[in-house]
């Protein structure tokens, strides 16, 4: 498995995430004790707007039935 490169150490499916969330985790952990799980979740909380303001941005794996 090729490794990644730098650049996309910021992308999640694709989405270049904003720099302000990764710093957000790297510095606030050390200043107010921002867990892994916290920043993963400020991740995903960014994910779901961004995929809200434009869903065909939503670039899934598996198609997963809303309606049955």
């Amino acid at each position: 498995m090729p490794r990644k490169k730098q650049d996309d150490k910021n992308k999640v499916h694709g989405f270049s995430l904003p720099p302000d969330v990764f710093d957000t985790a790297t510095e606030s952990s050390s200043k107010w004790g921002l867990s892994k799980s916290a920043f993963v979740a400020r991740a995903i909380v960014w994910y779901a707007q961004e995929v809200e303001k434009d869903p065909s941005k939503l670039q899934s794996p598996a198609k997963t039935q809303s309606n049955s």
